[in-house]
This record gives C-alpha cells, sequence and structure tokens, in this order.
C-alpha cells in the first residue's frame, strides 16, 4: 500500500502509474485475484470480432437446422403431431430462435463493440483514449476549463437540480433528491449523487471510492432508499494518459448493485473528457433513462453556463457603446440531446487532435 500511493503523494515519477499498479500486483502475488477480474486481451482486432460473428451465425444455423428437423420428424408422424406437449415444445423453441435472433442482430448491427479495458495496457488505453463518445465538444470543453472552482459550481448546479446535500464521506460530498412517487402509499424513494475532487486519480483509487459507495449505499438504504446512484469524479490532472488508466475503472464497472445501481462518470477538466460505464445492460431500463437525463442535463447546463457568460459580457459592452445594435442572446444554443454517442464532428476532432498531441508527446 506504501508503495502504492507513493506516486500519488510524491508526485509524477519516470514510471507510469498503470506500470505500478501490474508490478505491485504481480510483485505481492495477487495477479490470480486481482488481475484475473480485469485482464482483458491485448488487441480487439477485427479478425477477433469476425471471430465471434461466425461463432453466432454457426449457432443459429445449427438451431434452426434443429428446428426444421423437429418439425418435419412432426408433420411426418401422426402419432409424433397428436402429442401436444411436443408441439408445444416445438414453438417454445421458435420462440427462443426469435430471441436469439433478436439479440444478435441488435448486437451486430445496432450495438458497440464492448471491451474491459486494461488499466496496465498501453494498446487498450490508447483504444479507450481514441473513443470519439466520451469527447466533448469545443463549447463544453471551453465551459469546463473556464470553471474556477469546479467542484464548487458543480454543487451549484446541483443545487439548482433540487438536489440537497445529505453528508460528506470520503468519497465525497453527498447529494440526494427524492423521486416522484406513481403512488402515495410506496416507500419514497431517493436518487443520490456522490461528488468528488481527485487531483491525481488512478484506477485503484477509482475501485476504492467504487466500493466505498456500495458500502455507504447499503448502510444507508435501511433508512433513505436510493435506488439511482451516481459517483461523479472531478480531475485536472494534466497527464492524459494516467486519467485515461483511472477512467477504465469507470468504463469497465457494470453498474449493478444489490439495491439497484450506481453509475460512475469521470470529468476530465483538462482535456475535455466526460467517461461514464460502456455495458449498461444489467440494470433497468428506467434506470438507463434518469442516468441519460443527469447526463443530458449536465452537458446542457456546460452550455448554457457559456450562453450566460457571453451574455453578460454583450451586456456591459453594450452598456458602454451608444446606439448599437440589438444583438440578441448568442449564448442560447438550445437542447443538444444525449451527445455521448456523438459522430466524428469538428469539435470532437479538435479535442482529440489536441489529446493525441500531448500523449505523443509524452
Amino acid at each position: 500500500t506504501t508503495f502504492l500511493f507513493a506516486g500519488y503523494n510524491g508526485g509524477p515519477t519516470d514510471v507510469s502509474f498503470a506500470d505500478q499498479i501490474r508490478a505491485v500486483w504481480v510483485g505481492q502475488g495477487c495477479c490470480t485475484c486481482i488481475l484475473s477480474e480485469i485482464e482483458v486481451p491485448e488487441k480487439m482486432s477485427r479478425r477477433g470480432w469476425l471471430r465471434n460473428l461466425i461463432h453466432q451465425v454457426l449457432i443459429l444455423i445449427l438451431f434452426s437446422l434443429g428446428l426444421y428437423y423437429l418439425k418435419s420428424a412432426i408433420d411426418s408422424n401422426p402419432e409424433l403431431s397428436s402429442m401436444g406437449w411436443l408441439t408445444m415444445l416445438f414453438w417454445a423453441a421458435v420462440v427462443a430462435f426469435a430471441l436469439l435472433l433478436l439479440q444478435f442482430i441488435q448486437g451486430s448491427f445496432f450495438g458497440y463493440t464492448m471491451e474491459r479495458f486494461d488499466p496496465g495496457n498501453a494498446d487498450s488505453l490508447k483504444r479507450l483514449a481514441g473513443m470519439k463518445r466520451f469527447l466533448l465538444t469545443t463549447e463544453q470543453s471551453q465551459a469546463v476549463r473556464d470553471m474556477e472552482n469546479p467542484l464548487a459550481e458543480l454543487i451549484d448546479w446541483l443545487t439548482s437540480q433540487d438536489y440537497e446535500e445529505a453528508g460528506r464521506r470520503t468519497m465525497g460530498l453527498v447529494y440526494e433528491k427524492p423521486i416522484k412517487n406513481s403512488f402515495s402509499f410506496t416507500r419514497q424513494k431517493y436518487e443520490r449523487i456522490f461528488l468528488i475532487y481527485l487531483p491525481m486519480p488512478n484506477v485503484l483509487i477509482v475501485d476504492r471510492l467504487l466500493r466505498e459507495s456500495i458500502a455507504y449505499i447499503d448502510q444507508r438504504n435501511e433508512l433513505r432508499f436510493a435506488p439511482i446512484n451516481h459517483l461523479f469524479i472531478i480531475t485536472d490532472m494534466m497527464q492524459p494518459e494516467e486519467v485515461t488508466s483511472a477512467a477504465s475503472g469507470v468504463v469497465n464497472f457494470l453498474l449493478k448493485i444489490d439495491d439497484g445501481s450506481l453509475c460512475p462518470w469521470l470529468l476530465d477538466v483538462n482535456y475535455g473528457r466526460f467517461f461514464y460505464p460502456l455495458d449498461r445492460s444489467l440494470i433497468k431500463g428506467s434506470h438507463r433513462r434518469r442516468q441519460n437525463r443527469f447526463r443530458r442535463s449536465f452537458l446542457n447546463w456546460l452550455i448554457d453556463d457559456v450562453g450566460d457568460t457571453k451574455d453578460t459580457i454583450n451586456t456591459e459592452d453594450t452598456e458602454d457603446t451608444e446606439d448599437t445594435e440589438d444583438t440578441g442572446d448568442t449564448g442560447d444554443t438550445g437542447d443538444t440531446g444525449d451527445t455521448g454517442d456523438t459522430e466524428d464532428t469538428e469539435d470532437n476532432k479538435d479535442n482529440k487532435d489536441t489529446l493525441d498531441k500531448v500523449m505523443g508527446e509524452q
């Protein structure tokens, strides 16, 4: 433990923190119990994707051949066709095949390639850093960098969203707000947010925060039941590779906990990135929708905040000049919607080029 946090307390070292993590894990003989949980293939290649696709197609073909053989056997034998349970079994198999086919189509053509990113593997982190869905637009990035105190401004934003401070713990400030119930006789539910600033994050600290948050949720749920929880991490660390390594703990997290969900977020102030988990298939659809609204609200608040600043500047300028024209509200950009799965826009290109340049120099 002392060696692990030496780089954290002592400042930057010649060896990357990701390499320190791997060295300590192996040195302490923990590779079996820890590395096995996060180790991923060295490369997520097109050949691997094609191999998985071929395997799924073969399974579907064998399944369909089995259904065809069963149907032919039933139709050709009157004794079998008279068995009601066998006919029900056949149609149950048809329904299972249809569901399997639907999942195959959704995963192959409408989904995203899932990868458990390795915090100690440079190629894996490079792929994570290159994902455009985590890049903020230029306007959003500028708004984040213009924050004098990101933690204080986020507290103001949470307060404006009707969240109230519910405590202060090692995992950060705790904010809660009640969820509207459809029925008055049901137990009151809450949405909880853990807000923390980390100047030098790493994957171990992220993992510890997640564990502490889960323990707090389990303990607190007896008094104030919160099925929907968020862990919001802010960092302004100057080493993008170390931030990406820490972000792998966020992106890999599966969100599912005993009494609901816990969604981690990591805001990279200096390089305009906003990380969140990729795979949310284990949680309820209502939780995913609330997480989408939370993220959309945060991103829109960044744009609105920039707009308010521009309005103030324009107002001051017009007071100092005479006979000026009505410039209007130049900061109102409207609802940008869910920009997490963005296409390759010019804003994302600018942020990605800057990030690649810095990581290349390091």
